[in-house]
């Protein structure tokens, strides 16, 4: 509480007043509101909770919309507003979405009466607070070596220009003078950290893109690199199948943008969707896609050379070793690679 000479008292700060993230320079004001809403709502079992986990965070939150619509009748627009805004607190999202609650009819029509003494009473204050501007945070991937954080769930690093990096987890966010104490360069975020594709067409197919069309057919969609200088042919794409739901969950999350790849010092440049392409619902488990077979059957002889694609979809010489029934015996060239493989001629995955 702060009193100016002439008697006027003003309330300030609520946000210092419930530890958000301690000691990692993170304020998220819509922690605050969350907080002492509940507070002052008497609803116990919805207040926020520095270091709980995003599950049982997500269960306080329903418990926060439930007490709004018992305790002060919040209607439908307000709720939704709420629920956005502390989704986003959850992820650690660095657009707080305070704004949108704010600009609602409910909250329009029920704010106190006040009068403004202060000057700062004039400003936007938190519905405009931009913290990645305001503590000298990056964007990881503007920094070389980025893909040291391959994983969607790390949001951000103290970062070296060269060397290791410190990633951050379960939303341990740092100031950068924080970073540069512990002897790092600075502090970066991934911005993309948090966010989900959620509709199909976010995507481009494959074909369009001119990539991957070396993935198995029935393929779920593929991480692609656009600059293929110095990336083995082998791993130009990372395909994913419908059968791997975790690959899926993570590749949904925006996981190709920091996904290294193996033999390059860089990471994918993005997904693009093959045939079994679909976003799951909670708990749907993707049905494999059967490979169509369009491909003429070739006529091969024993002994001949051949060119034969590998498990992960690279070309490489072969010879027939014997011939059966719609399908041949082949062996791949060079003395690290000899074992024989049964290939069906009308698979595409021989050519001449």
């Amino acid at each position: 509480m702060v009193v100016d000479d002439k008697g006027n008292l003003a309330l300030i700060d609520f946000g210092e007043l419930k530890g958000h993230h301690a000691g990692k320079g993170y304020k998220h004001d819509i922690n605050s509101v969350w907080q002492w809403s509940s507070v002052v709502l008497g609803c116990t079992n919805s207040e926020w909770g520095s270091g709980l986990p995003a599950p049982k965070l997500r269960i306080v939150k329903n418990n926060f919309l439930k007490c709004m619509k018992d305790k002060i009748g919040a209607d439908d627009e307000l709720v939704t507003a709420m629920d956005t805004a502390l989704q986003a607190a959850i992820n650690h999202d660095s657009d707080q979405h305070l704004r949108l609650v704010y600009a609602t009819k409910f909250i329009k029509q029920n704010l106190p009466p006040f009068k403004k003494h202060f000057i700062w009473s004039d400003m936007d204050g938190c519905l405009d607070y931009d913290w990645k501007k305001i503590i000298g945070q990056q964007s990881c991937t503007a920094i070389d070596g980025y893909f040291k954080c391959p994983q969607e769930s790390r949001p951000g690093a103290c970062y070296r220009t060269s060397g290791a990096w410190d990633c951050w987890r379960q939303g341990d966010d740092f100031w950068v003078g924080e970073c540069k104490d512990k002897g790092y360069e600075g502090a970066c975020l991934y911005e993309n950290h948090g966010k989900e594709i959620k509709d199909a067409n976010e995507v481009k197919s494959c074909a369009s893109l001119g990539e991957c069309s070396n993935c198995k057919a029935g393929s779920w969609g593929a991480c692609y690199v656009k600059d293929k200088s110095g990336v083995p042919v082998h791993n130009q794409c990372f395909c994913a199948a419908t059968t791997n739901s975790f690959v899926v969950k993570t590749l949904l999350k925006h996981g190709c943008e920091t996904k290294k790849i193996n033999g390059a010092e860089k990471s994918y440049d993005g997904l693009c969707k093959l045939d079994g392409f679909t976003i799951p619902k909670p708990g749907q488990k993707l049905k494999p896609i059967a490979p169509v077979k369009s491909v003429a059957a070739l006529s091969v002889t024993q002994g001949e050379k051949l060119q034969c694609k590998t498990r992960s979809g690279a070309w490489k010489g072969c010879t027939v070793q014997m011939v059966g029934k719609a399908r041949a015996k082949v062996r791949f060239d060079g003395f690290s690679a000899k074992f024989d493989k049964w290939v069906q001629l009308d698979s595409g995955d021989l050519k001449k």
